[in-house]
């Protein structure tokens, strides 16, 4: 996974050829905004790596569809159009045009929506609430981007053990469960991920953030 500073310089050399010609500058100060928030660079990184389009454009402003364990619905606007990505902390995916909805039946079964609920929900782009950075809000995993009350996501040194509440990549729980001295296959990543969720896995909640202390 890339660094943020790794981050900040593609981005600065897509947005020169993404960006109209005349519109580099003006196409920088939403990127300085959100110079230290992962999600919204993803959504910058693959937006110019990939006009929607395939014409050159900006973005003006990110606004927040939905968020479900470190995985967000983001609206990019452009003086365009307005776009739809599926952004977590690794990486953004292009989910089409904002009026259009979203058809992936996966992502609407995952933020269980419905095309027609999308629509109803999200009439109008103004509407829409602006994209907070999680610097700002504070209300969100440092490592996995997921917010208070929601499950971090999958490997995350952040989520706690559940039978030890010591931090789950840490603690010797998984090899017990499972009666191994590591986990070598994806069967048993699987195996215990469901053993995990049976339990009863851990929300995430601001204790839990580095520096806090934890329950």
């Amino acid at each position: 996974m890339k660094t943020i500073n790794e981050l900040l310089k593609e981005i600065d050399l897509l947005v020169t050829y993404g960006a109209p010609e005349d519109q580099v500058e003006e196409a920088k100060p939403i990127i300085e905004l959100y110079k230290t928030d992962r999600i919204a660079l993803n959504v910058f990184h693959h937006f110019y790596s990939y006009l929607p389009e395939g014409l050159n454009d900006r973005i003006t402003a990110l606004s927040l569809l939905d968020i479900k364990e470190g995985t967000f619905l983001i609206m990019a606007r452009t003086p365009q159009d307005d776009y739809c990505y599926i952004v977590s902390a690794e990486n953004a995916e292009f989910l089409g045009n904002f009026v259009e909805g979203i058809y992936d039946q996966e992502v609407l079964k995952y933020f269980k929506i419905t095309t027609l609920h999308y629509k109803e929900k999200y009439k109008e782009a103004e509407k829409v609430p602006s994209y907070q950075s999680l610097e700002e809000s504070k209300n969100h995993c440092m490592a996995c981007a997921t917010k208070t009350g929601d499950y971090h996501r999958p490997g995350c040194p952040v989520e706690q053990c559940p039978w030890c509440d010591a931090q789950l990549i840490h603690c010797d729980c998984r090899f017990v469960k499972l009666g191994v001295p590591r986990i070598t296959t994806q069967k048993q990543l699987d195996k215990f991920l469901e053993m995990l969720n049976k339990k009863g896995r851990v929300p995430f909640d601001l204790s839990q953030q580095p520096g806090r202390g934890r329950k």
